[in-house]
């Protein structure tokens, strides 16, 4: 006698759509969660429990190093991450020639200068020595000046921003 095989067509059918549904939704939900981030962490959000100085030279030679001097205390608590962000922001470009100490990972792109550092415990404060360099002249006329966005996030969404403004000669 032939033992009857059951068909198990349907049950493929049904593990197979759960899966589309949970790939699905992963290729929706974090992406969007990770942008929601994203655009937190950098968008300004001012916490009272980051404090944050930047000290830089008042003029600087247009395409020579420089450096710049930047604190961030951790008065949160309990996150401990440090990301450090530097943006120009009147029309020159900055480029980063190195920092002390050495960020655990650099992110620095064309447009901002992105430095994570994995430890800056509560109550602490972490000081960052960066050469930078002013890449292109402000407005192309080999001088002016060179507001720089600098902003330590601590955690995901604490952060703190200052403006540091050099003078760019040719």
């Amino acid at each position: 006698m032939n033992a009857e095989t059951p068909n198990r067509g349907w049950v493929y059918l049904v593990f197979g759509c759960l899966a589309a549904l949970v790939l699905l939704g992963c290729c929706l939900v974090v992406p969007c969660v990770g942008g929601c981030a994203f655009s937190m962490y950098i968008g300004g959000v001012e916490s009272p429990d980051v404090r944050i100085q930047a000290v830089a030279p008042n003029t600087v030679r247009s395409g020579e190093p420089f450096d710049m001097r930047v604190t961030v205390t951790n008065d949160t608590g309990s996150d401990d991450m440090l990301l450090l962000i530097l943006q120009s922001q009147g029309g020159g470009t900055l480029e980063l020639v190195s920092a002390r100490p050495t960020p655990d990972m650099d992110q620095s792109n064309a447009l901002q200068i992105s430095l994570n550092y994995s430890r800056i415990r509560a109550g602490e404060s972490r000081t960052i020595t960066l050469r930078l360099r002013a890449t292109r002249s402000v407005q192309g006329t080999g001088q002016g000046q060179m507001p720089i966005m600098v902003r330590g996030n601590v955690g995901i969404l604490k952060g703190r921003s200052t403006t540091v403004t050099i003078s760019v000669r040719p």
